[in-house]
């Protein structure tokens, strides 16, 4: 993003959570992922666990933002995400503005609604009421490239659940690693 676009643009002050998401996109740690899921994405992961183009998949990695910012929005933004200090970090080039149903969320990702499950938590209570998608770059303009799974097939199993009950979050390294991390 050139200095100029990065004045200009919409800006995203990131939570916590949502930086170390970011950081990841970033790192190549949530390949294949490319940006913050779409809304199909979306869709697509809680129902089966997979992209819409048939890639596994298995928890949403999303932006979540209040009302009044999206508002300001229009699909093919580009918009600024920002440190807790105002420091542009990456640029989201948005192609999806949806509002999701977060009751749907926590039953489809865990399997239950058990409201002492950290994770839920989060969703149900500090999460915003709509989510942005969109592929993100670095500050420096370069893509994250979209690289086909390797061996992170493996990353989803039935055999380790983390939380408990039928049709929960089943996950082991890397990304139950990840999963941890963000949500600590």
């Amino acid at each position: 993003m050139h200095d100029h676009t990065r004045e200009h643009a919409p800006r995203w002050i990131l939570r916590p959570r949502q930086q170390r998401w970011l950081e990841r996109l970033l790192d190549n740690e949530l390949a294949p992922l490319h940006g913050f899921l779409g809304r199909a994405d979306y869709d697509s992961v809680l129902a089966a666990m997979h992209l819409a183009d048939g890639t596994p998949w298995p928890f949403p990695v999303t932006l979540d933002v209040d009302e009044a910012f999206a508002a300001t929005l229009d699909a093919g933004a580009r918009i600024a995400l920002c440190s807790p200090h105002g420091e542009p970090l990456a640029r989201l080039d948005l192609s999806d503005i949806y509002y999701p149903d977060h009751l749907r969320e926590v039953r489809l990702l865990y399997g239950h609604m058990d409201r002492r499950h950290p994770a839920i938590v989060q969703l149900l209570r500090h999460t915003g009421a709509v989510y942005l998608g969109g592929r993100v770059h670095d500050w420096r303009g370069v893509a994250v490239p979209r690289r086909p799974l390797d061996d992170a097939v493996g990353m989803v199993s039935s055999s380790h659940d983390l939380w408990g009950g039928n049709g929960s979050l089943h996950a082991i390294e890397p990304v139950g690693a990840c999963v941890s991390h963000l949500l600590h």
